[in-house]
């Protein structure tokens, strides 16, 4: 980091940096990167999964200077994102072990192949209905369903108001039952 973080602040602001070739987002990502990595490993316990994090981290840092523009104070923001990102993935990885523990309760180890057959006929059907949205439906779908973000943090991927994001989500999963009737119905 820069000695002299007012400096660096108006630098950053003007978009302009000392290092010549380098762009401002550049010199942050790169003063930045092993402390965030590190930070990550240190909460995941997984450098693939830091990894992970930690690109998000700088993907939705850059979202968010290119919708707010550059915070005062950049190091503690970054961290502030890198948090929310290791609490995010926390969530969802505490989802999917109750997901699954529930599945693995729900369904004896020797399932039969009847019963294997309906879930693959099941999961061929929802693949079907998925595959007749649009592109923003599916990324919708995905972030809140597979991602298991929320309406804001949607909204914030997106670049939309957090109303829309709530609204685009309703409108998305209204669509895919229509399309998993359609696919029932062998429309």
């Amino acid at each position: 980091m820069m000695a002299n973080s007012t400096a660096m602040r108006r630098d950053l602001y003007e978009g302009t940096m000392a290092t010549s070739g380098t762009t401002t987002f550049d010199r942050v990502y790169l003063e930045n990167r092993d402390a965030i990595l590190r930070y990550c490993i240190s909460q995941v316990g997984n450098r693939h999964t830091a990894e992970d994090i930690a690109g998000d981290t700088f993907a939705s840092a850059w979202a968010a200077i290119g919708r707010d523009g550059w915070p005062a104070d950049i190091r503690p923001w970054l961290f502030r994102i890198a948090r929310n990102r290791v609490i995010d993935h926390s969530r969802r990885s505490a989802r999917a072990r109750r997901a699954l523990a529930r599945l693995m309760l729900q369904s004896p180890r020797g399932r039969d192949v009847e019963d294997a057959a309906l879930l693959n006929h099941d999961l061929v059907r929802v693949v079907a209905a998925v595959a007749k949205l649009s592109e923003r439906d599916k990324t919708i779908l995905g972030l809140r369903l597979a991602g298991g973000l929320s309406h804001a943090q949607i909204a914030s991927v997106l670049g939309l108001a957090e109303d829309a994001a709530r609204q685009g989500s309703a409108r998305a999963l209204a669509r895919l039952r229509e399309a998993a009737k359609e696919v029932d119905r062998g429309d």
